[in-house]
């Protein structure tokens, strides 16, 4: 499951039953593997194996946005993690309301499985969410668009250097891997040509983590 939302009720519902059920059927048909309940935001399985977040950086200024995404992040080693809270403001970086969509989180190990989606396609027209991130139009990837390849480069690089300098997130995902329609934010074009130099990426990825670190030995 992708991103299901619904807030937390003291009855159990559909989607709790659905999550429950499609969990126990992974887990009966491969007990070897870890199983993540939804990606994304409305985690209704305590047992899950894994925990995770999807989290952007909306932001018009990079350095305000990651800040804050460095921030959303620097409490798991109290247990204090980020999931997708209900009315998240990108504006401010706040929740709007203390709703919760997920069960707590148990101490699992925890990863933040959508980040990035910086678009990159010069010669196209932007138009970025409007101030209630609904109307997307023509070309648009998430927050402010680099001003070069070399600033994409230092982004990528930004925001992947927060995952692998935290000693409690054990990895993370880029998205998205291909351009798709007018969300130009892949790292491959719509028809799978490379934008980028992939050794440069990989360059900036290669690199122990904080987490390998921690428990080396």
């Amino acid at each position: 499951l992708n991103e299901t939302s619904q807030s937390l009720h003291d009855r159990i519902t559909v989607l709790d039953d659905a999550t429950r059920a499609m969990f126990l059927a992974a887990k009966a048909m491969d007990t070897s593997r870890p199983v993540l309940d939804t990606s994304g935001y409305s985690h209704r399985v305590p047992e899950s194996d894994i925990y995770d977040s999807h989290d952007y950086i909306y932001e018009s200024d990079f350095e305000v946005g990651l800040q804050r995404f460095r921030e959303r992040h620097a409490g798991l080693p109290e247990d204090e993690r980020f999931s997708n809270p209900y009315n998240y403001d990108p504006k401010t970086g706040d929740k709007t309301t203390h709703i919760s969509w997920s069960t707590p989180y148990r101490g699992q190990p925890y990863f933040v499985s959508e980040i990035g989606g910086f678009k990159w396609k010069p010669g196209t027209e932007t138009k970025s969410a409007d101030e209630n991130l609904t109307e997307r139009k023509v070309s648009w990837g998430y927050g402010s668009d680099p001003a070069s390849i070399d600033e994409f480069y230092a982004r990528f690089a930004a925001i992947c250097d927060v995952i692998i300098d935290n000693e409690s997130i054990f990895g993370y995902c880029y998205t998205q891997l291909t351009d798709i329609f007018p969300e130009e934010n892949g790292i491959f074009f719509f028809d799978r040509t490379p934008k980028f130099n992939s050794s440069r990426l990989r360059e900036i990825q290669t690199r122990i983590a904080a987490i390998e670190e921690k428990h080396a030995g």
